[in-house]
């Protein structure tokens, strides 16, 4: 089963050596794209691709636009530019050109070649040289979500091969292994052996089909790998059991044998404790990234998952985080299957899916690589000792947007700061299921001589408040906020304490926005994470069996379900009650189809 994948996981957003060019507002000139120098890669408008290409300069000095994207018309479009130190993007509107981004490259001598890659997502546009991030933009900054995409064919100063154009769509890949030995899969062995192994008796083990991987004597470690090099912000996860304390682990962002991540696991025995690494190969170069002592117990298995997403990476153990981390080589690529065990490695229940969370650090110089400053003073600030962070400034209202229209349940999680207050208070916030001015939530805080916390809705422009609560956490130094929605359900948390809870569906969807008002207010990182809750589902009779007759006794609704007559207002009613048992606190969604009568969840 395979579908292409994005995700985000993600992460967080890094420009190398990015500035404008010129001053506050750059200069306009007038430009028009001979639109005969250009092959267009695409039939169709795409918002979402890769382009990969090698670009030789045939001269130390020029100028040209090597790549147009977003392209709607010849005075309408978005480019990526080269000269003879730098790379830039920029865009065109109405046939005025204006400069958005810049980064210096290293001197590029006659006939010398780069690796470029332009990767444009709903919400974020990345510029890579030689495997290296160098730009990345916000399309709030870029002003335009799609268009056709195109590279120049014939120009003096630069010659362009090896192009590979790639649209992009939602990724999905999942395999349990339960195939025989000999029959045909996606997976590539690069090293070490590997094969599909079935228990003696498959209907009493709950791992039946595993895939197995052992080094051989020429070779010191097995790896497998599967996917797509276009592949990119995923969450990569495995069952994993090694039956002795060699290593074993997860590959991520794989282009080829000398390029990619690994979290690799030592097992502990009489002689070690084991060990966890993230290990990063680089033009066959191996650097540690991480590293932290706990080995696994051999024989047991676990579930291991790495989320990658921009240039953020985290690793999970049965759920637990153990390892986050940002580099810039993280980009894209395959996963795959590690060990070195000689007596072999057992791996199960791969699944791909889209990364659940983005994590944004506030690392770049300029505020619109990341957000849309709507309302308010903002701007990036080092602050001494400490990273760069988001600040804004105001004696009325501030909001700056962030994400996409199209999101959904998600947690939004920031760490704030604030240096004043104005008026004897401060406020801040974070506003969800952003639509517009007129339509989204706020989760604010206020700070004062009576510290609340509210929940407001803004629907069709009429301000509704939702909750108020006292706040008793302490709100001194940097503070925790984190707002949650899914499927209408509303949580505020401060400093980890849960401050209201409410449900409103009126808006479901939108981006969110960073809030604060008649103060000044420091956003350290946002981290958005999406899925909020995950439920079981129960099928009511199996999909297959369900019309068999045969089958009808075994596999019907009784077989899970058992029916009960009751009452229900005065009216005889059939309760259908599932076997088994649901500990804690508990949530139930039923779908039903109503001719007449009522339908009650007890």
């Amino acid at each position: 089963m395979r579908k292409q994948t994005l995700v985000m996981s993600i992460v967080s957003l890094c420009v190398l050596s990015c500035a404008i060019a010129g001053s506050l507002f750059p200069p306009l000139k007038e430009i028009k794209v001979d639109t005969t120098a250009y092959r267009f890669l695409s039939d169709q408008p795409v918002s979402e691709f890769d382009l990969k290409m090698q670009i030789a300069f045939s001269s130390s000095k020029g100028e040209v636009t090597a790549i147009v994207f977003c392209y709607l018309d010849e005075r309408n479009f978005a480019f990526v530019g080269f000269d003879s130190a730098s790379a830039r993007i920029g865009k065109v509107e109405e046939g005025l050109e204006l400069e958005l981004a810049r980064s210096n490259l290293p001197s590029l001598s006659k006939g010398k070649s780069i690796n470029v890659f332009l990767r444009q997502r709903s919400w974020v546009v990345e510029l890579f040289i030689d495997g290296k991030r160098c730009i990345t933009l916000s399309p709030f900054a870029l002003g335009m979500q799609s268009g056709h995409v195109g590279h120049i064919t014939s120009s003096n100063y630069v010659k362009i091969s090896n192009v590979s154009f790639q649209p992009i769509e939602d990724i999905y890949f999942a395999d349990d292994f339960m195939r025989s030995a000999g029959e045909q899969s996606d997976w590539q062995t690069i090293s070490g052996k590997w094969e599909v192994k079935a228990s003696d008796n498959p209907l009493r083990s709950a791992n039946a089909f595993t895939y197995f991987g052992k080094v051989t004597k020429k070779d010191g470690e097995a790896i497998s790998v599967v996917g797509y090099p276009f592949w990119d912000n995923y969450s990569f996860q495995a069952s994993v059991r090694c039956a002795d304390a060699s290593s074993v682990g997860l590959i991520f962002c794989w282009l080829d044998k000398g390029n990619y991540y690994l979290f690799r696991w030592t097992g502990r025995d009489s002689k070690s404790t084991g060990k966890m690494q993230l290990l990063k190969r680089s033009s066959n170069n191996v650097k540690v990234l991480f590293e932290t002592a706990g080995g696994f117990t051999p024989g047991e298995w676990y579930e291991v998952r790495v989320e990658t997403a921009l240039n953020s990476a985290r690793v999970f153990i049965d759920g637990y985080k153990v390892c986050e981390l940002t580099d810039d080589g993280l980009c894209r690529g395959m996963v795959g299957l590690y060990t070195t065990s000689t007596v072999g490695a057992y791996f199960d229940d791969v699944v791909v899916s889209q990364a659940k969370e983005i994590l944004v650090d506030f690392e770049e110089e300029r505020i619109d690589c990341i957000l849309q400053p709507l309302i308010g003073s903002w701007k990036m600030v080092k602050l001494k000792g400490l990273d760069r962070v988001c600040e804004a400034e105001t004696a009325s209202e501030a909001k700056a947007l962030f994400g996409d229209s199209r999101w959904s349940n998600y947690a939004v999680t920031t760490l704030v700061s604030y240096e004043d207050k104005r008026n004897g208070e401060v406020s801040f916030g974070i506003c969800f299921n952003y639509q517009d001015e007129g339509n989204h939530y706020l989760a604010s805080v206020t700070i004062g001589d009576k510290p609340t916390a509210e929940l407001v809705r803004y629907l069709s422009g009429e301000r509704k408040l939702l909750a108020s609560t006292p706040l008793k956490v302490d709100t001194k130094g940097v503070l925790i906020l984190s707002v949650s929605s899914d499927n209408g359900l509303i949580e505020v948390s401060l400093n980890g304490e849960k401050l209201i809870q409410a449900f409103d569906a009126s808006i479901t969807s939108g981006m969110l926005a960073l809030y604060a008002k008649s103060s000044k207010v420091r956003f350290h990182e946002l981290r958005v994470r999406f899925g909020v809750r995950e439920f079981n589902k129960f099928s009511i009779a199996h999909e297959v069996f369900a019309h068999e007759y045969s089958m009808g006794n075994w596999a019907a609704a009784q077989s899970d379900w058992i029916e009960q007559e009751i009452k229900l207002d005065d009216r005889d009613a059939k309760a259908v009650w599932h076997r088994a048992d649901f500990w804690g606190d508990m949530e139930a969604h039923v779908k039903a189809n109503l001719a007449d009568g009522k339908v009650a969840l007890i």
